[in-house]
């Protein structure tokens, strides 16, 4: 048996308890965060204040594979809530902003109700069928939001990870 295991059981101490307890401490985070507090959720083991082992249930959401919808709902709020630490006063700042954010060179236009944005480079030309930048629609939108009244909802009308030469962006009033 591993001995800091022994050493909480002896104390009867909970080891979870005792593996955040030294997290706390200088260095104890990188540490314990990656090994001891991983396994223990992973493996579903809690140890008793007797010291013995027992399996914990385990939530089978916790192993379910998140869906398509949900990772895409997660980027767009992801790349949302970065475009909120910047201020931008023209459609350019924004375009400008995503493009040193990404290193993506990229290219805007504006047309009757809407504004296109492309983007160059980026993921590599694969075979899926959907779009996958989802953060920078995400980015795009918000801050879109703040300089076009009324705001806008963009989606991607192409992307170079379902296979398209370049990831294009439409951005129409809300």
């Amino acid at each position: 048996m591993d001995p800091f295991v022994t050493w909480a059981a002896r104390e009867g101490r909970d080891l979870a308890t005792v593996l955040l307890e030294s997290a706390r401490g200088p260095g104890g985070l990188a540490l314990w965060s990656g090994i001891g507090i991983l396994l223990l959720v992973a493996c579903g083991i809690v140890l008793t204040s007797t010291g013995r082992r027992r399996m914990a249930p385990l939530d089978p959401a916790l192993l379910a594979r998140p869906s398509r919808r949900r990772l895409a709902a997660d980027g767009r709020e992801g790349g949302a809530r970065d475009a909120r630490g910047f201020v931008f006063r023209a459609v350019g700042d924004v375009v400008d902003t995503l493009s040193h954010v990404t290193l993506r060179a990229v290219a805007w236009r504006s047309e009757p109700g809407r504004i296109v944005v492309e983007l160059a480079g980026g993921p590599e030309p694969a075979r899926g069928r959907r779009p996958i930048c989802a953060w920078e629609s995400g980015f795009l939108e918000e801050g879109l939001s703040r300089v076009v009244p009324r705001g806008v909802r963009v989606r991607e009308v192409a992307c170079r990870g379902a296979g398209a030469a370049c990831c294009r962006f439409v951005a129409e009033r809300a």
